[in-house]
């Protein structure tokens, strides 16, 4: 897992002559950082690929409901402080993105880390995030569908669709949610990328 004190080092880095910064840690975790002077906003990515945690027929929409249920853990207090949370599950990975002033970069960092922790999957909770989930499903505009369909038909059981056959997703357990968190934060998994106004010099 990526240590606060590695981004620390990447992040108080030599930039100046070199704006871009690409590292990989020794615990495999890759880390990005790309300075944009005079940018009024930084964002913080993190990415976990798929590998390892591929959607399966029997676990199809696991990992979209594991991207719903990681965000709400942080997504209140994040809003609270002005930081603004997206999230998205594609069949290679999951990306979570968090945006703020330059001044407030710990506080999406700090988010960030917070996503790879432990967290409470508990069964009422994975209950509420199908029920949400069943909403966004009726709100998939018709292009959407259309596109799944066709990329199904092409590539078929292969091309399973990121967000899930909810039917499927409402059988989670916690056991296994918990299980997948665990596979999906694996080190080698793991990419953070830092762009915007990024002080070099901070301590």
């Amino acid at each position: 897992m990526l240590a606060p004190l590695c981004l620390t080092t990447l992040l108080t880095a030599q930039l100046v002559t070199a704006p871009s910064l690409v590292r990989v840690l020794p615990n495999g975790s890759s880390v990005y950082v790309e300075r944009l002077p005079g940018s009024n906003r930084c964002v913080v990515q993190l990415w976990m690929s798929a590998r390892g945690t591929e959607d399966r027929a029997a676990t199809h929409g696991f990992r979209h409901l594991l991207e719903h249920l990681m965000a709400r853990q942080v997504d209140e207090e994040l809003e609270s402080r002005g930081a603004f949370l997206t999230a998205e599950t594609r069949r290679s990975s999951m990306m979570f993105q968090i945006e703020v002033a330059p001044a407030d970069l710990g506080i999406a960092v700090e988010g960030a880390f917070r996503l790879l922790r432990p967290f409470n999957g508990s069964s009422a909770k994975i209950e509420l995030e199908v029920r949400i989930l069943r909403h966004e499903q009726a709100l998939l505009p018709p292009i959407r569908l259309w596109s799944r369909a066709l990329h199904e038909d092409v590539f078929g059981r292969a091309a399973l669709d990121p967000f899930g056959n909810l039917d499927v997703t409402r059988t989670a357990t916690p056991e296994q949610i918990h299980s997948l968190h665990r596979r999906q934060r694996a080190s080698s998994n793991l990419s953070i990328a830092v762009v915007g106004e990024v002080d070099t010099q901070a301590e």
